[in-house]
């Protein structure tokens, strides 16, 4: 299972695709934008990404960045959402924690350009479909919430 997991968040990255996961036992699931997985010099694999829905994101839609260990990551499904590579907000490629054992990154070479080169009607659906996605996280929150408790509480 693992295996197919890291398949999963290996494509991600590739793709630049959102991915919903389930991570460490936790009742909701977060949206995020894997950036990178690599080997921690203590030999964990790590999954660095953005998280834009889930734990700690809660009223707001401010990313945050995550590691999450690839052990404690239960599914992934990839969402055909594509995301621009967060540089801006702090990614940094380069950074000295990825060259223990680096596994997958995305690619930074033009990742700003492609997105902004789409035209108007793409900016506009990928607008709309992220405002769905929000719209759906808050109906499974609830759904989850009627079924045993907060959500938020794990």
């Amino acid at each position: 299972m693992a295996q197919d997991i890291l398949k999963r968040l290996r494509q991600s990255i590739k793709e630049r695709r959102c991915a919903l996961m389930r991570y460490d036992g936790q009742q909701h699931i977060r949206v995020v934008e894997p950036h990178v997985i690599y080997t921690d010099k203590d030999g964990t694999v790590l999954v660095g990404c953005f998280q834009t829905r889930g734990p700690g994101n809660a009223g707001t839609r401010t990313a945050t960045w995550q590691l999450l260990q690839l052990r404690g990551i239960e599914s992934v499904f990839l969402l055909d959402i594509e995301f621009k590579v967060r540089v801006d907000q702090g990614f940094n490629p380069e950074s000295s924690d990825f060259q223990h054992g680096l596994i997958a990154i995305v690619e930074t070479a033009g990742a700003s350009s492609r997105i902004i080169r789409g035209n108007r009607s793409s900016t506009m659906l990928w607008s709309q479909a992220r405002g769905w996605l929000w719209g759906v996280g808050s109906v499974i929150d609830r759904v989850l919430s009627d079924r045993g408790g907060d959500p938020h509480d794990h």
